[in-house]
């Protein structure tokens, strides 16, 4: 059995980095073995089904028209708001990053989607499943130590409730984006402007991470100063929104993704990509989900950027991890 030391950070478990997206004062490094314990290695998680191969693209179905804002009222009067992205194309990855980022190609994203126009909060999590796991609490904080599993969970109770109400256009779901369409909204969508950030070249105009989401300014990340510090999360949208209108895609906490983390876009269609579902040359669990965005412990250097990519086990939590929701076509 094959182990690896990795860093407690923003749940993105790389190799020889550390984020300082910490639960508590210390931060620890811990030896994990290959296989995700909680659960076995068949399927997505996603009504028993596996994730298509690198090989495969989902054709878009003829689908609604993505042009107009949309309001979701969950139980209680708690309101969720998407924001439309049109299909279109753009540059995925960084040549200026890490390995996984690379190569950098043009993707064509096919299908218009909305998305959560912020992260997941705590008053929309427990309005639709009735508990909030979150270690800050406060109904305008993002969701947090919730695990893939939690935020697959959420999407399929969110398309069972609107579906009863007549409120899904015909052929879309709820369920978390695709890395590509994460990635494709973060950078503005048709409309970006190729910033660093989510909607800037200026992470603190857009973003909370270790140098402001505390009670003083942070020149050096360093566990400790987090900690004394009281670095945390922050209401959603607090910050400036990108093209799209959509806030915190980069910083307050990492959001989960629909795929599987390969380490090579190499072998995967330039359309309407998803990630692997098998082993793809990784030195770790071939089964880790693929993390974006980075949060409000993250060093800006690395994770906030909107090429950055992270990973976790399905089944990890830690207070640095939320997800937001899309409403788009399903895939397999």
């Amino acid at each position: 059995m094959t182990t690896l030391l990795v860093w407690i950070g923003i749940g993105a478990l790389r190799k020889g980095k550390r984020s300082g997206m910490v639960a508590g004062a210390a931060c620890c490094v811990l030896a994990l073995a290959m296989a995700d314990p909680a659960h076995g290695a068949e399927g997505s998680g996603l009504g028993g089904s596996a994730l298509p191969s690198p090989a495969q693209s989902t054709p878009p179905p003829a689908g609604a028209e993505v042009t107009s804002k949309r309001v979701v009222t969950l139980p209680g009067d708690v309101r969720m708001d998407l924001v439309p992205v049109a299909p279109g194309r753009f540059r995925m990855g960084s040549d200026s990053g890490e390995a996984d980022e690379r190569p950098v190609r043009e993707v064509r994203i096919t299908r218009g989607f909305w998305m959560g126009r912020t992260e997941v909060t705590q008053a929309q999590y427990e309005a639709l499943i009735g508990s909030n796991p979150s270690s800050s609490k406060g109904d305008t904080l993002p969701v947090e130590m919730v695990t893939w599993h939690d935020a697959v969970a959420f999407c399929q109770q969110l398309t069972k409730r609107e579906q009863r109400a007549g409120n899904l256009p015909a052929g879309y779901v709820y369920r978390l984006p695709t890395e590509a369409e994460w990635e494709y909204a973060a950078r503005g969508g048709p409309d970006g402007r190729n910033t660093t950030y989510a909607g800037s070249d200026n992470l603190d105009t857009v973003a909370w991470y270790y140098g402001n989401s505390g009670d003083q300014p942070l020149e050096k990340w360093d566990s400790d100063a987090l900690d004394a510090n009281r670095n945390r999360t922050h209401p959603v949208g607090g910050k400036r929104a990108n093209e799209l209108g959509l806030h915190d895609m980069s910083g307050n906490v990492a959001e989960w993704c629909y795929d599987w983390y390969q380490n090579s876009y190499g072998n995967l269609p330039a359309t309407d990509p998803v990630g692997a579902a098998t082993h793809s040359g990784l030195e770790v669990d071939p089964r880790q989900a693929v993390v974006r965005g980075g949060g409000w412990g993250s060093a800006a250097s690395y994770y906030c950027r909107v090429a950055n990519r992270g990973r976790a086990w399905p089944s990890f939590s830690i207070n640095g991890i939320g997800f937001r929701v899309v409403l788009a076509p399903p895939l397999p």
